[in-house]
């Protein structure tokens, strides 16, 4: 279910984008709020508003637009009914997503609003510069907020900010990692891979392990926005990508990194197959993801399909042992450069994730990322909800 208005995104036992859990059961309560049993999440988009200027963003159209359209910034009583709503429902996580959701002066508020409601999970998506502010920070913990993936692009401020064009990027996203720390948050880091990135991502995986982050996630660009309108320059292929990955990879074993990676096909990471980040979704949290195309786009050869499945097998991918549990290649991207770079993997097929664990992060007894991962979280949650006790603050 998608609100193209609000551009929010949900996830129930169908499986979609990023589900924690499917919904093993549910209750109503007095005030019929469903009580579920596992983990439902909803991303909720919050205007299209950023303090950095991406050359790969897939958002650089929809910002365009919201402009236009006045929808730049979601105003905050639309957010508060749709978090009371999907509250209603039985969601008991939400992620904010932007553009950049910390540069709103109602940020806190709203991170308090939805604690106060019954969200157990409050994450945000951020670049993290405004983390550079440790007072700043504070108030969002105090507030309630519970998890944080910070985007980082760069092991350095000559590639990071060169990708995020705007100078002074990197040294306050770094501040914000260090307050993070010194803090206790728990968090993530996201990074997309380019062209310019690429050879660097080993590097940046050492510089990453120095703040300790639960999750490093890498992924090649959607071929959206900024790295659809420079797609020969942003886009690495795939040799070049999978080469610069595995050296990562090789390094993440090394450090004990949690690391995953997704838009890579499986016949580049040899050897590293169990880092795949598709492989630590179970058969019912497969992604599902909704299709957004504008009418008036349908007849052009620009289609917007941010939210659609539009990856591919090509005939090539038939024989390659991985076919079941590969996620496939952008169409966009065999449109372009063709199947010439994948090579199909000989051998019995491999039908189940469980099977590729131990050529990834997660060959203990342990168990899977998420179960470590919910592990992690309840016991940070805890934390979190003890500093939000005496807030004292008011929503606006």
């Amino acid at each position: 279910m998608v609100d193209y208005g609000h551009c929010s995104q949900v996830q129930d036992n169908c499986g979609t984008l990023f589900c924690d859990a499917g919904r093993v059961g549910e209750v109503a309560d007095a005030e019929g709020v469903l009580e579920v049993t596992a983990t439902r999440r909803v991303e909720l988009n919050l205007g299209w508003a950023c303090n950095n200027h991406c050359l790969f963003c897939g958002e650089q159209e929809r910002r365009e637009r919201s402009r236009q359209e006045g929808m730049f910034k979601i105003p905050g009583d639309k957010v508060r009914a749709d978090l009371a709503r999907y509250r209603r429902e039985g969601y008991n996580h939400v992620t904010f997503l932007g553009g950049e959701p910390t540069i709103r002066r109602d940020i806190a508020a709203l991170v308090r609003f939805a604690c106060r409601i019954g969200f157990s999970n409050v994450f945000i998506t951020t670049n993290g510069r405004r983390f550079a502010d440790r007072r700043f920070l504070r108030e969002l913990l105090r507030a309630g907020l519970t998890d944080v993936c910070v985007s980082v692009h760069g092991p350095g401020a000559e590639v990071h900010d060169k990708l995020t064009d705007q100078p002074g990027s990197f040294a306050e996203t770094e501040r914000g990692l260090l307050n993070l720390v010194l803090e206790g948050c728990r968090f993530h880091t996201s990074s997309v891979i380019t062209s310019i990135n690429a050879p660097h991502l080993a590097e940046m995986v050492r510089y990453l392990n120095r703040f300790r982050p639960l999750h490093l996630f890498m992924a090649l660009p959607n071929p959206t926005g900024g790295a659809y309108r420079d797609f020969a320059r942003l886009y690495p292929r795939f040799k070049v990508a999978g080469t610069h990955v595995r050296e990562a990879l090789a390094v993440a074993r090394d450090l004990g990194q949690l690391v995953t990676v997704a838009k890579l096909p499986f016949c580049h990471l040899q050897g590293f197959e169990g880092y795949a980040d598709d492989l630590f979704w179970g058969r019912e949290q497969r992604r599902h993801i909704n299709t957004q195309i504008d009418a008036e786009e349908a007849g052009t050869p620009r289609i917007d399909q941010r939210f659609a499945d539009r990856c591919a097998h090509p005939l090539t991918c038939r024989t390659c042992r991985f076919r079941f549990l590969c996620e496939g290649i952008e169409a966009f991207y065999l449109i372009r450069r063709g199947p010439a770079e994948l090579e199909p993997v000989p051998g019995e097929p491999v039908r189940r994730p469980s099977e590729l664990w131990p050529s990834g992060p997660r060959d203990r007894e342990t168990g899977s990322f998420l179960d470590s991962a919910r592990a992690v979280s309840s016991a940070g949650r805890a934390e979190n909800e003890c500093r939000s006790v005496d807030h004292g603050g008011r929503d606006e």
